[in-house]
């Protein structure tokens, strides 16, 4: 084989390497996102309400208004849509020792996890993590709404697959496996 091939390959298959590690990055941020959200949801006082509806007053000088609950309501998950990605800058990326797999870390609450996993050196300081965020809140605030409106009773784990495998297509399961 000669050289400009092996050098060619070489290249290629360095760039393969980054595409999957950045996949599996994606996916990581996506799931921590759904987490974050659920615990955002899930603190919120659920005795707190919130009137919705129409402001107009009909011909009978009615207002058709009602309460809901706040936690969960749409105007809820809009405010920690725009807030959650701002937490992420405090996660880093990690390898687990033994087994080599990715992970990411919360440096202000995973303290005891780093002995377990080794920190990865990254250039831009972890800035990736609030672009991906960024990028999926963006490309997916509706299905975000929809499936957290909708799934009260779902677990995180089942959010999350609906939202990082289902809808935006992160966390397909050979990413998961490598």
């Amino acid at each position: 084989m000669n050289k400009s091939l092996l050098s060619f390959l070489i290249v290629l298959m360095s760039f393969l390497q980054l595409s999957v590690e950045q996949s599996i990055v994606k996916c990581l941020v996506c799931k921590q996102v759904v987490s974050e959200i659920s615990t955002a949801v899930t603190n919120e006082d659920p005795k707190k309400t919130i009137q919705v509806g129409s402001f107009r007053i009909q011909p009978d000088g009615t207002q058709k208004q009602s309460q809901i609950k706040y936690a969960g309501s749409e105007l809820h998950l809009n405010e920690i849509m725009e807030t959650v990605c701002n937490s992420l800058e405090d996660y880093a990326q990690a390898k687990e020792k033994d087994t080599g797999e990715l992970a990411l870390l919360n440096l202000s609450k995973d303290v005891e996890k780093l002995s377990t996993h080794e920190l990865i050196q990254d250039p831009d300081l972890n800035r990736s993590l609030k672009y991906y965020c960024e990028s999926f809140i963006e490309d997916y605030e509706d299905d975000i709404l929809e499936i957290f409106k909708s799934s009260n009773q779902l677990s995180v784990d089942d959010v999350s697959r609906k939202l990082c495998s289902d809808s935006a297509g992160y966390c397909i399961a050979a990413h998961t496996e490598l």
